[in-house]
């Protein structure tokens, strides 16, 4: 019988893609693949309050707003500084279009 291996865990290169890939996800509206990434992430890392804050914008996004409070007030337990911050705006940032360079 052979036996297949699997790591648990993805690198942290990894990682970073598939949040930014989620992110990516929700700028399009395409929240369940958005989710499914975060979801991902936050199973290999239960203590990455950023997982929890793009999560929680991605909620709000789509209309969940229990659940982006949920998420929201996860990511302020790991990471008490975001306790001032507003709301997570991550998307919005992502959405806004690029500032024409100004070419000499």
């Amino acid at each position: 019988m052979k036996t297949a291996t699997r790591r648990c865990c993805s690198t942290p290169q990894q990682r970073t893609a598939r949040r930014n890939r989620g992110v990516t996800y929700a700028v399009k509206g395409d929240w369940d693949h958005a989710l499914a990434d975060l979801d991902q992430l936050i199973k290999e890392q239960p203590l990455n309050w950023e997982c929890y804050y793009t999560r929680a914008a991605i909620y709000a996004k789509k209309g969940d707003p229990a659940k982006a409070k949920a998420d929201w007030d996860k990511a302020v337990q790991l990471n008490p500084g975001l306790a001032n911050a507003p709301f997570p705006t991550i998307l919005e940032e992502h959405e806004k279009p690029a500032k024409p360079s100004s070419a000499p």
